[in-house]
Formats: structure tokens, C-alpha cells, sequence
């Protein structure tokens, strides 16, 4: 879905996670993640990020510092898509965002993040609730479907 819309980088974690050896978590510094990001991309070959910035995608933790991403470098990363992070979503943390995809599966925590997005809305943050069907967190379900309406929306929001 990401790939109709522009293309995507992914960053694994950088950490283990437990003792579980096929996951891997992230290092809690934003600077470190940005670093990563931009690694990834001169490895992919894009030597300068856009004009209207990058959108940041993160599941769970990821999305907590995709969160801290953006309260640091809001140009950068102007567009987000949470999914499921272990807090609510910030609004002040958001404040500048551009536009912000919170999601869920329906068996995880929808209540939160449809709460996130009416927060946002409220304080004038362009936001949309969508959800994964059938699913509980450290799944995706329907994604193509799912992440197409995600980066649709995002895509209609235009750039100023």
C-alpha cells in the first residue's frame, strides 16, 4: 500500500527483545531512530527528504517514538500512522502534525486510539480512526485494504 503512495523505508529494531530472538525492539532516542531513517534511506539511494517531509509509520512502541520523531523534527515528519502504541497518543506531543492515522486491531485497544482521534480533531489536528478486523495486537489484518484507506487519507490532507 505504502509503495502506491511513494515508497517505503522500514527500520528493524535495533535491540533484542527478551529472549524472544525473531523480535527486536527500538532504542527509546529519537536522534538514534533518525539516524537510522536516514541511513536506510541513503542506502535506498534518496539523498534529501522531500519538501512536504516523510510520513512516519509505527506499530506499538515504534509508534511512541514516531511520536517523539515528530515533537522534534515536525517538517520532517509533518504525517504519522499509530497503531497500537503502549500510551495514548500525545496531543501535545502532536500538536503540529499535519495529519494522523490512529489505528488499532479490534481486539486490541480501539477504544484508545478512537479516543485518540477525537483529542486531536479537538485540538484542530486532521485525524482519522481506522481499524484492523479480527485481529489482536502484533497482527495485521485486511492491511492492504486498511493501509490504503490510511494513505489515502493522508495523501487527500495536500500539502501546504
Amino acid at each position: 500500500a505504502a509503495r502506491a503512495h511513494g515508497g517505503v523505508v522500514a527500520i528493524d529494531g535495533d535491540q533484542a527483545c527478551g529472549d524472544l530472538k525473531d523480535f527486536h525492539s527500538f532504542s527509546w532516542s529519537a536522534a538514534l531512530q533518525r539516524k537510522r531513517v536516514e541511513a536506510a534511506l541513503a542506502a535506498a539511494g534518496v539523498g534529501k527528504a522531500p519538501d512536504e517531509g516523510f510520513t512516519l509509520v509505527g506499530y506499538s512502541a515504534g509508534a511512541s517514538i514516531a511520536e517523539l520523531m515528530h515533537q522534534r523534527w515536525p517538517d520532517l515528519f509533518p504525517r504519522l500512522v499509530l497503531i497500537a502504541p503502549p500510551a495514548d497518543p500525545s496531543v501535545d506531543r502532536l500538536r503540529k502534525a499535519r495529519a494522523v492515522v490512529s489505528m488499532s486491531c479490534s481486539l486490541d485497544v480501539p477504544y484508545r486510539m478512537k479516543q485518540a482521534t477525537r483529542s486531536l480533531s479537538a485540538a484542530h489536528v486532521a485525524s482519522l480512526y481506522l481499524e484492523m478486523p479480527k485481529c489482536t495486537h502484533g497482527q495485521i489484518a485486511d492491511g492492504e485494504r486498511v493501509f490504503g484507506e490510511a494513505f489515502d487519507w493522508l495523501d487527500a490532507q495536500g500539502v501546504d
